[in-house]
């Protein structure tokens, strides 16, 4: 089968870095894997091929995400991919840097203010 001589050229040849960027890549359709380890939602562990994890992922309502493509079976769990991206994204918000610029002279009251303006 072409599907899966492409599969697995891609498990043993292709530089993965998974981040939240490149979900997308190892998401749904997007899975040239068969066979494959599912995680369900109830945390069991089951090898299945790639049409039959898409069918329980479409069936539950989830995402099929692929969370270790090097493994041998790759492992794939159903999540809901809106609510990791969201979770995410703010994490990444929350990181922001904060600074505040201060001079010498400046007055007891304002540096407090700049303080809580930077934790807050």
């Amino acid at each position: 089968m072409g599907g899966d001589d492409k599969a697995g050229c891609f498990n043993e040849y292709y530089d993965v870095h998974l981040t939240p960027e490149t979900y997308s890549e190892f998401l749904n359709e997007n899975i040239l894997f068969s066979p494959i380890l599912l995680i369900n939602k109830e945390g069991e562990k089951v090898v299945v091929n790639r049409q039959q994890a898409l069918k329980q992922a479409k069936e539950a309502g989830l995402d099929l995400l692929c969370v270790a493509p090097l493994a041998t079976p790759p492992v794939c769990k159903l999540v809901n991919y809106y609510q990791i991206s969201k979770q995410q994204k703010r994490k990444k918000k929350d990181q922001k840097e904060k600074a505040i610029n201060i001079s010498f002279n400046i007055e007891k009251n304002d540096l407090e203010v700049k303080l809580n303006k930077v934790h807050g």
